[in-house]
Parts: C-alpha cells; sequence; structure tokens
C-alpha cells in the first residue's frame, strides 16, 4: 500500500522544487542576459534590434501572465501548459546559435 504523504513532507517537497525552479531560472536569466547583447553585437545589430531583442521577451512574458490563469484552469492543472511552453522556450535558443552560421556573410572579419 501506499503511503498518504502528510502536510509537512508535502510542503518540504514543494519548497525543495521551488528553489531548484528558482535556481534553474537564475542560471538561465544569468547565462543567457549578460551576454545576447554582446553576441548581438558581435553580429552587427543595430540599436534597435538590440532595443527589440531585450523588450519583446519581457512583453511576452507579461502578456502571457494574462492568459496563464485561463490555461491553467482550462487544462486542469499548471503542469500541462508550462511544459510545452518551457520546451519551446529552450528550442527557441537553436535558431539564435545557429545565426552566425545560417548567415556566413554576415560575419565579423
Amino acid at each position: 500500500m501506499t503511503a498518504i504523504p502528510t502536510k509537512t513532507e508535502q510542503l518540504k517537497k514543494s519548497l525543495k522544487y521551488s528553489i531548484l525552479d528558482g535556481s534553474a531560472y537564475s542560471a538561465m536569466l544569468g547565462l543567457t542576459q549578460d551576454y545576447i547583447a554582446p553576441f548581438a553585437l558581435a553580429l552587427r545589430a543595430i540599436t534597435a534590434q538590440i532595443g527589440l531583442l531585450f523588450s519583446v521577451p519581457n512583453l511576452t512574458m507579461s502578456l502571457s501572465q494574462l492568459a496563464a490563469p485561463h490555461l491553467v484552469e482550462r487544462a486542469g492543472s499548471r503542469k500541462s501548459p508550462i511544459l510545452p511552453v518551457v520546451f519551446l522556450h529552450a528550442l527557441l535558443w537553436l535558431p539564435i546559435l545557429l545565426v552566425p552560421y545560417l548567415f556566413p556573410e554576415q560575419r565579423m572579419g
């Protein structure tokens, strides 16, 4: 038979996952946000493009917070809408990393 976890065990598990989530988010933000502008400058981006590079992600995060409650209510849990979005977020780094290879004529000399 499976033992039913107590409130204290559930709280400890929730706190553990919360710390892991916060650590992963901080690592992602620290590893990407500080280096994306130099990467864009190395690819000869203009100031308007760099401005969009920093503003569009924040705008989309803000707009997604408006739709999140409705999506969670329809899905029945937070996990089902979050996992595809996290996967898509990770997958979208591939085109960014491939830009120098897709456009070799734009490389720095």
